[in-house]
């Protein structure tokens, strides 16, 4: 939400995060492993240390959010000139990816310049900086065009986010390798895999966090529960009556990657960054949404308004009003975030 909340943007990925975090000694024991040389069965069993984060452990994410928090309170106290940098490398990291948004692409570039100040102290580094108006690095961009935000796309360049949609494919990934890529007409295979495992797999797989995308991801999520209220096991066939419908939701989902949202929602030619939160609910006897929208003056007197976030929830079985108030409580909940 931050992220879109100025007219420039920087994006940042911390090189080798997990690794630049050491343990505390005391925690050493946590990570212990077994070692022979050469992997020959025959030479002596040692026991060795990883003294530092790791993939693969649950936690390393989390360590590293509470070890970038322990740097950037030492950078503020002792460096107060480069604060700035510590704070977003406190409050806008997720992981190893850093998203600011500031006012002017200057101010985004002495953030950048403080998050260096900041990470050195603790001999860490940025892989490299994305700034709104400028192709990304190509150590940070497999397209050349596009850099991962948190699930999502952001074309610097256009200053636009898409959702990131894979190719469609039915089967089971492998060992990390994906199946065949279903192409053309995919009635005939989605027929063979008319399940409520693949559909309820399609569907999840539209990561959409912000909700920017809930007019017709509430659509789907409606479809699957009248799947789901068959009373079929997850890989029972669906009835051949419903197959016309999900085509067309597989179609629909293939195209999503090519809806482009403005990721600032302050306009260029507006008055001040100052910002007006709407939020309106709606609900039927089936589904309730919340959405929030964001208003901005215009130079000309008009006004600017765009979606910032939205959110839906079935509520099947529920009398109208009753989910009236579930979409109010929705709204509440949303809008508070928002603020």
């Amino acid at each position: 939400l931050r992220f879109r909340k100025r007219k420039a943007a920087v994006t940042g990925d911390v090189s080798m995060a997990y690794n630049g975090v050491c343990l505390a000694p005391d925690h050493f024991k946590y990570q212990q492993f077994l070692w022979k040389d050469e992997l020959n069965p025959s030479s002596q069993t040692t026991v060795w240390i990883i003294r530092t984060l790791i993939y693969g452990i649950r936690s390393s994410g989390n360590q590293t959010a509470a070890g970038f928090e322990i740097l950037a309170d030492f950078c503020s106290k002792n460096h107060p000139e480069h604060a700035k940098g510590a704070e977003a490398l406190k409050s806008d990291t997720y992981v190893d990816d850093i998203l600011v948004s500031c006012d002017t692409p200057e101010d985004c570039r002495k953030i950048a310049d403080d998050i260096d100040f900041t990470l050195s102290l603790g001999s860490m580094s940025v892989k490299a900086y994305t700034f709104s108006g400028t192709a990304p690095d190509e150590k940070v961009s497999a397209d050349g065009v596009h850099v991962g935000v948190v699930g999502y796309l952001w074309d610097p360049v256009k200053d636009t986010l898409t959702l990131d949609i894979k190719e469609l494919y039915l089967d089971k990934p492998k060992r990390g390798r994906l199946p065949d890529i279903i192409t053309g007409d995919f009635s005939e295979a989605l027929k063979e895999k008319f399940t409520r495992r693949v559909l309820t797999s399609k569907v999840s797989g539209i990561y959409d966090p912000l909700g920017l995308l809930t007019p017709l991801t509430a659509m789907m999520k409606l479809d699957l529960h009248a799947v789901c209220k068959l009373g079929l096991d997850w890989d029972d066939k669906v009835p051949d009556e419903h197959l016309g419908q999900w085509v067309a939701n597989l179609k629909i989902i293939q195209t999503l990657r090519d809806i482009p949202f403005r990721r600032s929602i302050v306009p260029i030619n507006a008055v001040s960054p100052k910002l007006d939160v709407i939020v309106s609910v709606d609900a039927s006897e089936k589904i309730a949404i919340a959405a929030v929208h964001a208003r901005t003056l215009c130079l000309d007197g008009t006004y600017h308004c765009q979606l910032l976030t939205a959110k839906s929830k079935i509520v099947s079985g529920s009398t109208t009003p009753r989910a009236e108030l579930k979409a109010a409580l929705t709204g509440a909940t949303l809008g508070h975030i928002v603020k």
